[in-house]
This record gives structure tokens, C-alpha cells and sequence, in this order.
């Protein structure tokens, strides 16, 4: 209770303050005016009552002059509001399309990591080997992968590149080594294909070695995508549930 009197006398002391300075100027007229003038200088041309009026309008035009500048302050204070609640109105939408563009855009990853693995996983490659000894269906199969990676790698650096607020360089250069070492793989198998066509000799080494080199490359791209993954989850995250402003996920989106 005391404190919210004493906020009131605050708001409005004002008003109070000008009261007693009437009251007093009103003291100080009539006193005034009750006196005989001690020279005719200071002999009365008006009465009191005009004297109040004239203070009375003087004040009067102040306080309005005081009135309308409250008013523009707090006109001003209510604009700055409400330009604030609109700006802050306008992030939120922007953040919230942004939020919606990443769950679509780790949606769209997680199923173009899917197609590329299935193409290049290591089973998939070391099938591709041996079937490179059954002459009838070798060369179809060769060639639809050789066009296949390609395109799916390019389908997979695509998502990547749109993936903002996300490094990306490790997880493309590890792309880039397993969709050549397939390419070039595929490449042996034809040549063992055609070797077998032509009832040569073939190498069978290279290709072992080449599967090796593959399965380690695959093993390296398997932690670089679950890591790529894991970090756009963060940030879709961090987005979503945390107090994060559009300043700072523009930051992010120049990290990288």
C-alpha cells in the first residue's frame, strides 16, 4: 500500500508542487495588495484580481505548453513500442520461415545421403567386382552406375551447398574421394570385363587394393556425414528452442 502511494505522489508531483506555488502566489498578492505602497512608484494600476488573472493565464498557456510536450514524449515512447513489437513481429516470422527452410532442408539431406550410400556403399562397389566376372550382365550394370554416381553426387553437393549456417568443406572433400575411388573402381571392373571379353589376363590385385582404399574412404565419409548431420540438427535446434535472435543467426550463416 505504502509503496503504491508513494509511486502515486511521484507520477503526479507535479500537479501538488503547482498547487502550493497558487496557493502561495495568492498569499503573497493579498499581503501585497494589504499594504499601503510606500511611494507612489509602487502605487497599484490594477487590482489583485487582475494580477491573478494575468498569472493565471500565463500559467495556464505553460501548462498547456507542458501538457503537449508529455503528450509527444509519451506519443514517441508509444511509436518506439510499437516500431519495436513490429520488429520484433517481423523476426519472428523471418525465424520461423528460416526454421521451417531447415527441417525441409535436413529432410532433403538425410534422404540424399540416403541415395548416394545406397550407390556407393561398400557391399554395393564390391558387388558391382563381382559381377564383373559374369560377362552377360557386367556391362549394363557398369555402365548405369558409372552415370548413376555422378548424378547423385551432384544431388548430395547441391543440398550441401544450400545447407547454410553449416562447415562443409570436410564432408565434401570426403564425398569428392569416395564418388572418384568408385568412379575409378567401376572403371577396373569394366576393364576386367572387357579383359575376360578378349580372354586376357587382368590384375585382380589392383582391384583388392583399390576395395581397401575404398573401405577406408567409406569408413572416413561415414564420420564426416553422421557429424555434418549432427551439427545441422544442432543448429535447427538451437533455432527452435533457444532464445536466439536474427542477428545472430545471420552470424552463422557467414561462419562457414
Amino acid at each position: 500500500m505504502k509503496e503504491r502511494i508513494k509511486r502515486y505522489l511521484e507520477r503526479n508531483k507535479w500537479i501538488y508542487l503547482w498547487v502550493v506555488i497558487s496557493i502561495l502566489f495568492a498569499i503573497i498578492v493579498q499581503w501585497l495588495f494589504s499594504k499601503p505602497a510606500s511611494s507612489e512608484i509602487f502605487h497599484a494600476k490594477w487590482g489583485a484580481g487582475d494580477i491573478l488573472t494575468y498569472a493565471s493565464t500565463v500559467a495556464l498557456g505553460l501548462l498547456a505548453v507542458w501538457q503537449n510536450q508529455k503528450f509527444k514524449e509519451e506519443n514517441d515512447k508509444a511509436q518506439e513500442r510499437l516500431e519495436e513489437l513490429t520488429k520484433q513481429a517481423n523476426e519472428l516470422s523471418i525465424i520461423g520461415r528460416m526454421i521451417d527452410n531447415k527441417s525441409q532442408k535436413l529432410d532433403n539431406l538425410r534422404h540424399a545421403f540416403s541415395d548416394f550410400e545406397a550407390a556407393c556403399n561398400v557391399g554395393t562397389i564390391t558387388s558391382l567386382c563381382i559381377s564383373s566376372t559374369k560377362i552377360a550382365s557386367a556391362h549394363s550394370k557398369l555402365s548405369e552406375h558409372a552415370q548413376k554416381l555422378p548424378r547423385l553426387c551432384n544431388m548430395l553437393e547441391t543440398e550441401i551447398a544450400g545447407n547454410w549456417g553449416v562447415k562443409y568443406k570436410d564432408i565434401s572433400s570426403k564425398i569428392f574421394k569416395l564418388n572418384s575411388l568408385a568412379l575409378k573402381i567401376v572403371d577396373q571392373c569394366s576393364g576386367i570385363v572387357s579383359s575376360k571379353e578378349n580372354k586376357k589376363t587382368y590384375d585382380d590385385g589392383k582391384i583388392t587394393a583399390l576395395l581397401k582404399e575404398y573401405a577406408e574412404a567409406y569408413d572416413e565419409f561415414s564420420k564426416a556425414r553422421d557429424s555434418y548431420i549432427m551439427e545441422t540438427e544442432f543448429l535447427l535446434n538451437a533455432i527452435s528452442y533457444k532464445n536466439i535472435t536474427l542477428e545472430e543467426i545471420r552470424e552463422y550463416i557467414k561462419e562457414p
